[in-house]
């Protein structure tokens, strides 16, 4: 057997499959980021404090987080929250609420961003 992941190791996809088996570690420290980022759905959550979670450098899981999801830690936390906000609003919660229970103190805010993500302000959901 050692033979055998001699020879695969070295052959010429050797360096594509060390560089995926790499990988593979660093992205499920980004999955327990993401399971971090919902189960928190209602407090900010920093990069620091992400990176911190899945003992990661800062810098190293702005990184690593970027090229798994194509997107920053920090915009996928709000996209997440902003998707959860709307499925509250079509189950009948009201817009103030559902800012709140994603982390929003501003409705203001909230509303702005919600409208920047989708188009459309939390109000007209239902129309949409």
């Amino acid at each position: 057997m050692d033979e055998i992941y001699f020879r695969i190791l070295h052959n010429e996809q050797g360096e594509v499959l060390k560089y995926h088996l790499r990988q593979r570690g660093q992205i499920r420290q980004i999955s327990h980021a993401i399971e971090y980022i919902y189960q928190n759905l209602d407090k900010s959550v920093s990069v620091e404090e992400l990176a911190d979670i899945v003992n990661m450098s800062i810098s190293g899981f702005h990184t690593k987080f970027k090229q798994v999801l194509h997107v920053s830690p920090l915009q996928y936390a709000k996209s997440i929250k902003l998707n959860r906000a709307r499925d509250l609003i079509l189950n009948g919660e009201n817009v103030s609420e559902a800012g709140y229970r994603v982390g929003y103190n501003s409705s203001a805010q909230f509303s702005r961003e919600f409208k920047r993500q989708f188009g459309y302000s939390p109000s007209d959901t239902h129309s949409n």
